[in-house]
């Protein structure tokens, strides 16, 4: 019985296995499901900074901004903001390179320089000192990327000026008494931020002594909400007794030129009538607007009041006529003509704007078609003279015109005027021009309107010893 009883037993449990699949599922065919992959953490979102350049070496060409070995800014002049670049936070290499006379030339004039920029900060680079004196160096002015409080705004001032002295800045309402200045720095110092309430604002830049004024802006409309600028005080290329003038950079990459409130214009008299006799030119209130001086001749400089002035050549038979002069320039008066003609070559008076700003890497020079007698001319600027082949630099010019600053690399050269299309020449002088200077030339006629001596007036730095 034992043995029947142990043999049934063994089959019910065999059985009892095979319908059981051997252990596993209780499902036929199905497994279990994989678990869940772990959850993906995004990165953490990394805001760029900002890098705005700007260019206030006063005797600076145009430039080019190097960045991680790409030209990321170009054609930056002075006084002018390039756009807001967006960039990831990290240390970039920048350098500058100046921009020289002909085609593709430049030079390095700022060796490569560490620039930091970090999450969601903005830097303002400006680019001070002096190419000449290879003082130029890179100010880097930390400052903050939104954030300004509700309804107010944000000034940051900046001392940008190699020519001037350790000062003071103060920023109040219109005509309120100087006290306590916002900041007081020399060259390459900057302030933190200042946050204030929209309104018009008067920036003064003055000595340590807070009451000898260097600069004065005037009433400055602030008025919107949300102002964001950057306030840098830079060498003054405006006619006027202030060493500084006031560069206001905006974040959106536009800039504005202030000069001092007191600004005046500079005008300066050249005597350019070849049968006219020595005489002054004086404005309708009979104020001189310098000495009596003869054909060829020039005044000096002399500061007068902007505005519009009738001006009159003070002859035995006074030609006179309108002139305007806006603050902060420099002009020429040329008193251009016969006193004898009385259509289009008639004495007057012509007035031209000049440039006062020399540039370290190049020379300047300007030429203003004064004679009367020569008709339409050819301009030719060369190295030795030979135009036989050569294109003419300037083509077709007329009587009274002047055809702006040409950039040259400091060398010896041949300025030739020749009749308009022809080879003829009526003018052949010869110059030598250096780096860091301005020159204006002004074809004349003869003495006593004498035909074959036809030549120029040379001022500026022509006349410096």
């Amino acid at each position: 019985m034992m043995g029947i009883n142990n043999s049934a037993l063994l089959m019910v449990l065999s059985l009892l296995l095979i319908g059981c699949g051997g252990g596993g599922s209780s499902t036929p065919g199905t497994s279990q499901p994989a678990p869940p992959p772990p959850p993906t953490i995004p990165p953490p979102v990394v805001v760029n900074g900002t890098v705005q350049v700007v260019n206030t070496a006063i005797d600076s060409p145009n430039i080019n901004i190097v960045i991680a070995d790409e030209n990321l800014i170009t054609e930056l002049e002075y006084a002018d903001a390039s756009t807001v670049l967006s960039v990831p936070p990290k240390t970039y290499q920048a350098s500058v390179n100046a921009i020289l006379p002909g085609d593709n030339n430049t030079l390095s004039i700022l060796e490569p320089v560490d620039l930091t920029v970090a999450e969601a900060k903005r830097y303002t680079v400006f680019t001070v000192g002096k190419v000449a004196d290879a003082s130029l160096s890179a100010l880097i002015v930390p400052g903050q990327l939104g954030g300004i409080p509700l309804n107010k705004i944000r000034l940051q001032l900046v001392h940008a000026a190699a020519s001037a002295p350790e000062v003071s800045v103060h920023v109040t309402v219109p005509g309120a008494e100087l006290a306590t200045p916002e900041a007081t720095f020399s060259f390459k110092g900057y302030s933190k931020p200042i946050i204030l309430d929209p309104a018009n604002y008067q920036v003064r830049i003055t000595l340590t002594d807070n009451q000898t004024v260097l600069f004065d802006s005037a009433s400055l409309d602030y008025t919107a909400v949300g102002t964001d600028l950057v306030l840098a005080a830079i060498d003054s290329q405006f006619s006027g007794a202030s060493p500084v003038s006031l560069l206001a950079v905006a974040q959106d990459g536009s800039q504005k030129n202030i000069f001092d409130v007191n600004a005046n214009a500079s005008i300066r008299i050249v005597h350019n009538a070849s049968d006219a006799e020595p005489f002054e030119i004086k404005t309708s209130s009979d104020t001189s607007l310098g000495n009596v001086i003869s054909f060829t001749e020039f005044s000096d400089y002399l500061q007068v009041v902007p505005k519009t002035y009738e001006v009159s050549i003070i002859l035995d038979s006074s030609s006179t006529n309108s002139i305007t002069v806006a603050a902060g320039q420099y002009y020429s008066l040329l008193a251009s003509g016969s006193v004898n003609e009385s259509d289009d070559a008639a004495i007057e008076a012509l007035i031209y704007t000049d440039k006062s700003r020399r540039i370290a890497t190049e020379a300047q020079l300007r030429i203003i078609h004064g004679s009367t007698l020569s008709g339409n001319v050819d301009i030719y600027i060369t190295a030795n003279g030979d135009i036989s082949q050569a294109t003419a630099n300037f083509s077709n010019v007329a009587y009274k015109t002047d055809v702006g600053y040409m950039s040259l690399p400091a060398g010896d050269y041949v300025i030739t005027v020749t009749k308009a299309a022809e080879k003829t020449v009526v003018i052949e002088t010869a110059v030598s021009l250096t780096t860091n200077r301005i020159y204006t030339a002004i074809t004349r006629d003869g003495e006593n309107l004498d035909s074959t001596m036809l030549g120029l007036i040379k001022i500026d730095d022509f006349v410096v010893e």
